[in-house]
């Protein structure tokens, strides 16, 4: 059987733009456009700022831009490092059921960079960017649910992988020099579970994009590695996973198949873990249909698959990170507010009494009729069961939830979205050229245009940072 390494090494320079199916383009366009909005969304936060004063400090050679601050420029593996912390830090950005992670958040920021630094076209950008998706989930296909269940962030970890395909594409690297890149990267992909809930987190989808452009650069300048380190003995499969599903990507990849498509990326209505949204969708639907008070309500049972209670682990969240991954206090502003926006999880809801308390009433167990035993089914079906003090028990589960390839936003919901998450950067009345870019990058002769009609947009606290 092929090497893993020279079978994503083919896939990547075999992978043309002109080739891809058009809706796998629009898709891709589509994505793209969304984990931009996170981007600009999450650049005024903490974690962006930490990580620039730590650039500023560093130096640096200035050849891509640090996004939503203006005139700070710096490396591309750098500026990857903050932009994708920044669209990670809200948890906003798209999901694929494949990865069990997060895609665009790391192959976005790789694309930009890397692309700016080589004057990459938007169209060879766009290229670039599909190309990491794609990859990334044949990495998931091949390697889970076994190393997601083992605690390995799969955002950071398979982002790695699907960063090297992306910088690599934009680079020029020869098929030696790719197989090398993607044993490398090898040795760089990390994250783990464990920094749910804290700043780490988001993190670790810089990490994985710098680390995709490392090994990307130094397999150009001659770094070997071992081209066998996924199948062999303390290699990445057997010490990180133990299981490598060669089959699963081959039949994908025989039967033509695209990450963007089959079945799609998931593009989030709620910042939360994605393992809350069909919950919330649940709480919502029930409350829509019912319309109960939140303090007709006795008690709340989540019912769930192993894969939810692993990723939630503050039934009692105290800060608006932890409430991130929170079941209780998802549902509990869902019931309590009839929303869950980004405004819940930076405000002070979180100390709310009223929301407290109905934290108290929630509790998720794990369902077996829901994966049949197994830690994931593939999506993340959940059902919820409300009691009322009145005593009716009122049941609904939901197996696809909004955002979902199979129940996807509305145009609006999506054009809502990227504009509620650019206008903390941004100022809209001004982001004409900057918006007509997002929409045509595959027109653009190099990324300057896009670049520069950013800075133009951008609001005076983030243009004086």
């Amino acid at each position: 059987m092929r090497r893993l390494t020279a079978l994503l090494a083919d896939y990547t320079l075999d992978f043309r733009l002109d080739a891809c199916p058009q809706e796998a383009v629009r898709r891709a366009k589509m994505t793209w456009k969304d984990g931009l909005g996170c981007l600009l969304a999450g650049a005024g936060e903490k974690p962006p700022k930490i990580l620039r004063q730590y650039a500023e400090e560093q130096g640096g050679r200035a050849v891509a831009q640090v996004l939503g601050v203006r005139s700070l420029r710096t490396d591309a593996g750098t500026a990857a490092l903050i932009n994708a912390t920044a669209a990670h830090i809200h948890d906003y950005d798209d999901v694929s059921t494949n990865v069990t992670g997060h895609p665009t958040v790391v192959i976005l920021p790789t694309a930009l960079a890397v692309g700016e630094e080589v004057g990459a076209s938007g169209a060879a950008v766009l290229e670039a960017y599909m190309v990491g998706v794609e990859v990334m989930g044949l990495m998931g296909r091949g390697l889970n649910p076994e190393h997601y269940s083992r605690g390995w962030h799969n955002t950071a970890t398979l982002g790695t992988f699907g960063a090297v395909a992306t910088a690599a594409k934009l680079l020029g690297l020869s098929r030696q020099q790719l197989v090398w890149a993607f044993s490398i990267a090898a040795s760089r992909s990390a994250g783990l579970k464990g920094n749910f809930g804290t700043m780490t987190k988001s993190l670790h989808a810089g990490l994985a994009a710098s680390n995709g452009i490392f090994a990307a650069k130094a397999a150009r300048l001659g770094l070997d590695a071992n081209p066998d380190i996924f199948e062999m003995d303390e290699g990445y499969v057997s010490v990180t996973t133990g299981a490598l599903h060669m089959q699963a990507i081959l039949d994908f990849l025989e039967a033509g198949k695209s990450e963007f498509l089959h079945p799609g990326l998931a593009i989030k209505p709620y910042p939360s873990c994605k393992a809350t949204h069909n919950g919330i969708n649940a709480a919502l639907e029930l409350q829509e249909t019912y319309r109960f008070r939140a303090e007709e309500v006795a008690q709340v049972r989540v019912d769930c698959q192993p894969i939810a209670q692993d990723l939630l682990k503050y039934p009692q969240a105290k800060t608006p990170l932890q409430g991130k991954f929170s079941m209780n206090y998802c549902i509990a502003c869902a019931l309590c507010l009839g929303k869950v926006t980004l405004a819940q999880f930076e405000g002070s809801e979180i100390q709310d009494k009223n929301i407290r308390d109905m934290m108290q009433k929630i509790h998720m167990e794990v369902c077996p009729e829901i994966a049949q035993g197994a830690y994931y089914n593939g999506t993340w079906e959940t059902g919820v069961c409300i009691t009322l003090h009145d005593g009716r028990s009122l049941e609904k589960r939901v197996r696809y939830a909004t955002g979902d390839p199979e129940r996807p936003l509305s145009p609006q919901a999506l054009q809502a979205k990227f504009q509620d998450c650019a206008s903390r950067a941004v100022d809209l009345a001004k982001a004409g050229d900057f918006l007509r870019c997002v929409e045509q990058i595959e027109t653009l002769p190099n990324l300057e245009p896009l670049l520069h009609s950013l800075e133009e947009c951008l609001l005076p606290e983030q243009a004086t940072e």
